[in-house]
């Protein structure tokens, strides 16, 4: 089975040796493939691969993917444990604060697995995994103390020959990129950045045949779950689920007006008044004549674009003319697949 393009793109960054610490950054919260989340599809990839995956955020701390991996991280940071108070044994309480939490991950990343576990043939060392890194690497000039102290570790990892050496990765999750502090973006920093993106119409027409199996959901008679990728336009997995969802709870079958009522909600929630969506009635075969622009508009934008070929598109276009010549109805037909 093909691997989510973002999954590909992390991996061969990873095998090219071109990076060893990567920020996933977008649809982040979505269902990268059927119905698995991020993390645990990257935990599934990586635990494969003989890596113990090791979790952090400033809610739950340090957590583990396996008991095996606790066991191994604790053994790997016990000297570096010592500065922590109340630390000992394998069940001790691990800090939660950014700069105190990201010495005793760095102590695991360092740690050559051949001394963490000499006997375990299978470990193959870390794979770090920072949840929610814009709560630990906010933008802003105004740094406190404690986040230019994260900021500047997360920038030395990026760089660490050891860390690099030992086959161990960093990955941090934020949900954009303008959401993490601008260093950690900068090219020299060495951390690559890896976009989630929002399914295809392609994409969301093969989740709906799962999630149809998954959850036996009905549409309104005429309305076909083509129409129902169509209509989705934009929105993730998760959210297609969510329309299911609801339609399950009012008994009712899924129409046109509650995935346009609940995409509107789902839109406003997530980019308040900056974004609308428009869903026209009607395309191009609403206006007469002005074939050859239509001809234009069908094989330099739409098609181009559907077919995922941007680079054949214009970099923009301009539309000129008197007042009331129709350029505004040109725009709204443009939004509709033609005919």
């Amino acid at each position: 089975m093909q691997k989510p393009e973002c999954i590909e793109r992390f991996k061969d960054m990873y095998e090219a040796s071109i990076a060893h610490t990567f920020l996933f950054h977008g649809a982040t919260y979505d269902y990268v493939e059927e119905f698995n989340t991020l993390k645990p599809y990257l935990s599934s990839l990586l635990t494969a691969a003989g890596k113990e995956v090791v979790y952090y955020n400033r809610s739950e701390g340090i957590t583990f993917c396996t008991e095996k991996g606790r066991q191994l991280f604790m053994s790997a940071v016990a000297p570096s444990a010592v500065a922590f108070p109340g630390m000992s044994g394998t069940q001790s309480p691990l800090p939660k604060e950014p700069v105190a939490a990201l010495e005793l991950l760095e102590a695991a990343l360092k740690k050559n697995p051949k001394e963490a576990a000499p006997d375990d043939a299978v470990f193959r060392g870390f794979s770090v995994v920072i949840e929610y890194a814009d709560t630990i690497f906010p933008p802003g000039d105004s740094l406190g103390g404690e986040d230019r102290t994260a900021l500047v570790t997360i920038l030395r990892w990026a760089k660490d020959p050891v860390i690099a050496g030992l086959g161990n990765m960093v990955i941090m999750v934020a949900s954009a990129k303008n959401r993490v502090s601008a260093p950690i973006l900068e090219a020299s920093s060495r951390i690559e950045p890896i976009a989630v993106s929002l399914p295809s119409r392609q994409d969301r027409e093969k989740f709906l045949k799962a999630a149809k199996g998954k959850y036996s959901y009905k549409l309104e008679k005429g309305f076909s779950d083509g129409e129902f990728a169509n209509l989705t336009a934009g929105l993730g997995r998760i959210h297609v689920v969510d329309i299911i969802m609801r339609a399950k709870k009012d008994g009712a079958p899924i129409d046109k007006d509650l995935i346009k009522r609940r995409k509107d909600e789902i839109v406003l929630s997530e980019y308040g008044n900056v974004l609308q969506i428009r869903t026209p009635e009607w395309g191009y075969e609403a206006i007469g004549g002005m074939e050859y622009l239509k001809d234009f508009m069908r094989k330099s934008v739409i098609k181009p674009l559907m077919d995922g070929n941007s680079k054949r598109t214009p970099l923009g276009i301009l539309m000129c003319g008197r007042l009331a010549q129709g350029r505004l109805l040109w725009q709204k037909r443009l939004q509709k697949r033609p005919l």
